[in-house]
């Protein structure tokens, strides 16, 4: 949690030659919420994955890691290894537009874009519009608008397998090497999005 929060306090570059802390949460807290959707809102603010461990509620923060391990067709299980496509290329968002209260305009809904121009010319604009739930600086949102045509376009790829327990030293949210003759992929970096533990110690 301190390792998360250090991250959303980092300074970062704040467009106007200034820096500012990474990311500010400003909402007002209906006690009629559900807790549930509570956290959401903190983890899609501060660009966070939510993990529950022992019981307890942990933030992780979605930033650039060191892949902790690797894993390859030798602790592999036979037979469980498989792929999928994200989405369609002909489907692909061009523009993302986070929308979120302005603090220097009177907390006005204003919306923060990104464009990938050169999609647009070629399929004309595809957007989609994300509320930053809590994001009054424009600057934060334009960055969440990045991190999500980043993930648009590079998050294509998703794999599932099966591995013995006692062979997994990651965790959600951990990057990891794979790989397999399958795909001819070496040493492809993939972070580990969710873990299943099953009765017979394989994961």
């Amino acid at each position: 949690a301190i390792e998360t929060a250090d991250y959303c306090d980092e300074l970062v570059d704040n467009g106007k030659g200034g820096t500012e802390k990474r990311y500010t949460l400003n909402i007002v807290v209906d006690v009629k919420m559900d807790p549930k959707e509570i956290i959401k809102i903190i983890a899609q603010t501060c660009n966070m994955s939510i993990l529950y461990a022992n019981g307890k509620v942990v933030f992780k923060a979605d930033k650039p890691r060191v892949p902790v391990m690797s894993i390859n067709m030798y602790n592999i299980i036979n037979r469980s290894f498989a792929i999928r496509k994200t989405s369609c290329s002909n489907s692909k968002i061009n523009r993302i537009l986070v929308q979120y209260q302005d603090k220097d305009n009177n907390y006005e809904r204003e919306f923060a874009p990104k464009d990938d121009d050169v999609e647009q010319l070629i399929r004309g604009i595809v957007d989609r519009s994300i509320n930053g739930y809590g994001t009054t600086r424009r600057s934060q949102a334009l960055r969440q608008a990045q991190l999500f045509m980043n993930a648009n376009k590079t998050l294509t790829t998703v794999c599932s397998f099966k591995i013995g327990l006692n062979l997994l030293f990651a965790e959600v949210m951990d990057n990891v090497y794979i790989s397999h003759d399958i795909t001819g992929w070496i040493n492809e970096e993939f972070t580990i999005l969710e873990v299943e533990e099953e009765e017979d110690e394989l994961i």
